[in-house]
């Protein structure tokens, strides 16, 4: 917001999480503050909240990775886009309580919590060249309502975005870029503070050409006046709109994916393995078992027939007879 009475200009980074729509390239842009630095070694002072007991002594940390995070997506932008002149913007820290310099370009301190913002930078607006002359950050350490602090994650995202404001961008027009990824400029900070699962953020090609247009006097020496502000700063063709990873990032997603797809084969081979010891084992189980006893046939028996009494006395001769006849000899037998 700009007040006449008090010629500074302020840049907040409000806490809502949200869920964004796909926004295409094409609509793309990000406006510029209209100051910018005339020198290229930029000095940030950042300042320690030391003994508070909402302060994370690694928030310090966080703030200078989030510098060094703007250093390493230059270098993968302009490798794959040109603008090398930007690679000659540089930055030296200092860190209160261990070095101090009295002049810091930027100034970095921290707050327990605010209800209107997680990060604020403010400088002086406008100037009669269009250039920096000191800048001045905050950031919060829990959200807005004070309930939820902000992990490593949420510190170095918001350092990171704040950062951009103190090299000269204003808020991008979209929240996610065109490979559905956050847009590191826009006005909100698209993930939930304290979030297990929060990821960084990184800065678009958006956000770096729109610096390779505030900085085109690099590697000279700075004109008279600087790019004074512009509303609508868009990408040429042939550059996508996408966020810039920087190389140490990549290696570590690399080496992840490869860790998750080794562990899959690993499992996998487990699997395997466990299936063809199930199938061994049932192969031998099958061969030891004996083969089923046949019952053994029962044939039916003849009746045995016994002789019935002998009722008459014709029956009893005929029966005498026959006992006759097997008495005497075979010859005799035959005769008779």
């Amino acid at each position: 917001m700009k007040t006449p009475a008090f010629p500074a200009f302020t840049v907040l980074l409000l806490s809502f999480s949200m869920l964004v729509p796909h926004a295409a390239g094409a609509t793309a842009s990000i406006p510029t503050e209209g100051e910018s630095w005339d020198h290229s070694t930029i000095t940030i002072q950042i300042m320690p909240a030391s003994g508070q007991y909402w302060f994370n002594p690694s928030f310090t940390t966080d703030v200078s990775k989030a510098v060094q995070r703007w250093t390493e997506s230059i270098i993968v932008f302009t490798d794959s886009y040109g603008f090398r002149y930007l690679r000659q913007l540089r930055y030296t820290i200092y860190v209160t309580g261990f070095n101090q310099t009295l002049n810091p370009d930027i100034s970095i301190s921290f707050v327990q919590s605010d209800p209107s913002f997680v990060g604020v930078t403010k400088f002086v607006y406008p100037t009669a060249d269009n250039y920096f002359q000191t800048v001045t950050t905050q950031l919060a350490t829990f959200d807005s309502s004070n309930t939820r602090q902000l992990t490593d994650v949420d510190m170095e995202n918001v350092a990171m975005h704040e950062f951009g404001h103190a090299l000269g961008l204003d808020h991008a027009v979209s929240p996610v870029t065109s490979d559905n990824f956050l847009e590191l400029m826009f006005k909100d900070y698209g993930q939930a503070i304290g979030g297990p699962n929060n990821f960084v953020q990184e800065p678009s090609t958006l956000d770096l050409h729109a610096l390779a247009t505030i900085y085109s006097w690099l590697p000279g020496n700075a004109p008279a006046t600087g790019l004074p502000r512009t509303l609508s700063l868009t990408l040429p063709p042939g550059i996508p709109y996408s966020v810039s990873v920087p190389y140490s990032a990549q290696i570590t997603s690399y080496k992840a994916t490869v860790d998750q797809l080794n562990l899959r084969v690993l499992v996998l081979a487990i699997l395997v393995i466990v299936l063809f010891a199930c199938a061994v084992a049932l192969a031998i189980r099958s061969s030891r078992r004996k083969p089923p006893t046949l019952p053994t046939p029962q044939y039916p028996t003849q009746p045995s027939i016994e002789p019935g009494p002998i009722n008459t006395l014709a029956e009893l001769h005929r029966s005498s007879e026959i006992r006759l006849c097997i008495s005497l000899s075979p010859m005799s037998a035959i005769a008779w």
